[in-house]
């Protein structure tokens, strides 16, 4: 409790006057004589005001509503406060993780349920607040911006749905901050069980009160499903994890081809795994996994593996001589068979290329670029001079000095695994690239993004482009240059492009070759959906591949549709954890100060002063978070009060003359005459 104008207390001096002037004031009772006459002498004795009481002090009830009212508007006035959690905030900000671990059921009915109606309490018992919604996974969305509503942000919620996506908090955090900007008032309140990384610069974010959703860590996943090529037929290896701190025991089932081939059980100690591997018969096409039973999480309890393979390639390198892309071709199992052709003996006109097995499927233009570009999927290195006509044109404008490689998207399939951001390039060329050509990796030199690697078209035929020589890199010290070469040849190989990998991550978007004169490619889901496309410098990319599942590619026109075939799956290799967190110690260490330096500390709920909070979150993560205390004023409610007691007091006092006139309305209503002076009763007052 506290008073901000403690000063306001000295008008309770006033309650001396009120005293005095009810000491001061004639005291007189009310009755009714035949005549006043005889009276009239001891009116002009008491005309003088004296109280013939004396100086009594008088105790009726107008003293006390009088001195009540005074007293609450006297409070009032002082500004009485006391500490309570703090319900209204100017500008409200939710942050609400949408990613793969809120799917679990362990809330029923799911995490992200629970987290959107712990978000809508939070804004009801905040009225008045301006309220954002950001959702994010990967990536952050802005649903709802500026709301002062919460019918609003329920109808916002309403949509809200679990996707099968990796968390990442930072864009999200970095929005919320730009959004929030300097108002100190700003509360940013994120709904999460924690299971979420941070990238990207995380100074100047405002402080974060985290509300923990999710009880349960009982999750196991079918981590790895790999099909492949045994001594007499076909092998599969199979892996579960366990993300549970307890032991569980779980039956995995493995269907070939829709037909049920083998079940067995696995004991699975805590947070350990099992695996086992099974020979199949020869051609197989499509393999199933699944863990029998039920756990949190049953989104990563199925897996896929689709059998065949991509065909061996026909590689022609033309080339003056790289030992380096040789062994490179010599390591990978998917050429079958390469031909070197000497870049400076080839003629000025077209390229006829042929290996020992046939044409080429692929063509590597190491360096050189013949007049007329074969007949062939290319990949282009260091070209000496431009090549293509309009938006197929590669232009160089000079040269680049130890550019530092910035990927793009370092999830796309010739960029994962090779830590292209970490090569050492010494030198590469500085090109202008047509509208066909989509970058993948850039170097800012001088103010401007430059590309390094793009793919695009080149005659009409699908490219890859590499601005640099891998001999003026450390790339050929290291496994980048087999993975990145490797990865180029699935992508540009007979059927490689209308599946570029047999395996794509839930939302990872298919990106297919789509030249103006070819019909666009058509995507049909596991769920018999066809998927559209958006066209974009010479691609069709379809980002509908959240559901898991086998998905098939087709092209309209054709007569015999291509029956290239993908999986989408959450067996990546990887454990799905959903034990709830804390805030990761990033972000604890980047708003220690508050935005910007301010000094405002960060919320955990339910941690102490020790800084236990992560342990504190792990013994209940259901716990209410703890709440901020602010000042809750009260004079509000004193001042009306203070009108009730004087509205009181008056109608009190004028009672009498209140009930007559309510009297004289009766009887006019009735028709009535009521009592007159005209028949000798008077009223007046007598000592």
């Amino acid at each position: 409790m506290g008073l901000e104008t403690p000063a306001a207390l000295a008008l309770g001096l006033l309650a001396g006057a009120i005293l005095l002037l009810h000491l001061l004031r004639p005291r007189r009772r009310q009755r009714e004589l035949p005549s006043t006459l005889i009276w009239r002498a001891l009116a002009r004795e008491g005309a003088d005001g004296a109280s013939p009481a004396g100086w009594r002090l008088p105790g009726g009830l107008l003293l006390w509503l009088q001195l009540a009212a005074l007293t609450a508007l006297v409070l009032a006035l002082a500004g009485p406060w006391r500490r309570a959690p703090l319900a209204i905030a100017p500008n409200l900000l939710l942050l609400i993780d949408r990613s793969m671990s809120m799917a679990a059921t362990d809330r029923a009915p799911s995490r992200l349920a629970a987290a959107a109606e712990a978000a809508l309490d939070r804004a009801e018992a905040a009225p008045g607040s301006s309220l954002t919604l950001i959702a994010f996974d990967r990536s952050a969305e802005l649903l709802l911006s500026g709301a002062g509503d919460p019918a609003d942000l329920r109808a916002a919620l309403a949509g809200l749905e679990p996707r099968l996506l990796p968390g990442d908090a930072g864009e999200a955090l970095r929005l919320a901050a730009a959004l929030a900007g300097s108002d100190p008032s700003t509360r940013v309140v994120l709904f999460s069980d924690g299971n979420f990384t941070l990238t990207g610069d995380l100074s100047g974010l405002p402080p974060v009160e985290l509300v923990p959703i999710g009880r349960s860590d009982d999750n196991q996943t079918l981590a790895a499903l790999e099909l492949g090529a045994g001594a007499t037929g076909s092998e599969l290896f199979v892996r579960v994890v366990n993300s549970a701190g307890r032991p569980r025991e779980r039956r995995v089932e493995v269907r070939v081809d829709g037909k049920l081939v083998d079940v067995r059980a696995l004991d699975l100690p805590p947070n350990g795994q099992r695996s086992f591997q099974l020979a199949l018969e020869p051609g197989a096409e499509t393999v199933e996994a699944r863990l029998d039973g039920r756990d949190a999480l049953p989104q990563d309890d199925v897996a896929w593996a689709l059998g065949g393979g991509p065909p061996p390639l026909r590689v022609a390198l033309v080339s003056p001589g790289n030992r380096f892309l040789e062994t490179a071709l010599d390591l990978l199992p998917e050429v079958e068979t390469w031909r070197r052709f000497d870049a400076e003996a080839q003629p000025a006109g077209s390229l006829a290329l042929a290996t020992d097995g046939g044409p080429a499927d692929v063509v590597i233009l190491d360096g050189f670029v013949p007049a007329t570009l074969p007949a062939s999927p290319l990949i282009v290195i260091a070209p000496p001079t431009d090549l293509g006509q309009g938006r197929e044109s590669v232009r160089s404008l000079g040269r680049l000095e130890q550019p530092a490689p910035r990927p793009i998207d370092p999830r796309h399939p010739l960029l994962a695994g090779i830590a292209f951001e970490t090569v050492a390039i010494e030198q590469a060329l500085a090109l202008e690239l047509g509208l066909a050509w989509t970058p993948l990796a850039l170097a800012r030199v001088e103010g401007r993004d430059w590309p390094l690697m793009a793919e695009g078209q080149l005659a009409g035929r699908p490219a890859l482009l590499l601005a640099f020589d891998p001999r003026a890199s450390d790339m050929p010290l290291r496994p980048a240059l087999p993975l990145w070469l490797a990865a180029a040849l699935s992508r540009l190989a007979p059927g490689g492009t209308e599946a570029p990998a047999l395996r794509l991550d839930p939302g990872d978007p298919l990106r297919l070759p789509a030249p103006d004169e070819a019909p666009v490619p058509r995507l049909v889901g596991p769920d018999g959906q066809v998927r559209t496309a958006s066209i974009a410098a010479g691609q069709a990319v379809f980002a509908d591949t959240e559901l898991p599942g086998i998905y098939r590619i087709e092209r309209p026109g054709v007569a015999e549709p291509s029956t290239a075939r993908f999986v989408v799956s959450l067996a990546d290799g990887r454990a799905h954890p959903i034990r709830a967190r804390g805030l990761p110690p990033a972000l604890v260490a980047a708003n220690a100060a508050g935005p910007a330096g301010s000094g405002s500390a960060l919320s955990i709920p339910g941690s102490s002063e020790r800084g236990d909070g992560d342990a504190a979150n792990a013994t209940d993560p259901d716990a209410p978070p703890a709440p901020e205390l602010g000042r809750r004023r009260l004079w509000p409610w004193l001042a009306w009060l203070a009108l009730a007691l004087l509205l009181l007091e008056w109608g009190w006092d004028h009672r009498s003359t209140l009930a007559r006139e309510h009297a004289a309305r009766a009887w006019r209503f009735l028709g009535a005459r009521g009592p007159s002076a005209g028949r000798g009763r008077h009223r007046d007052r007598a000592a």
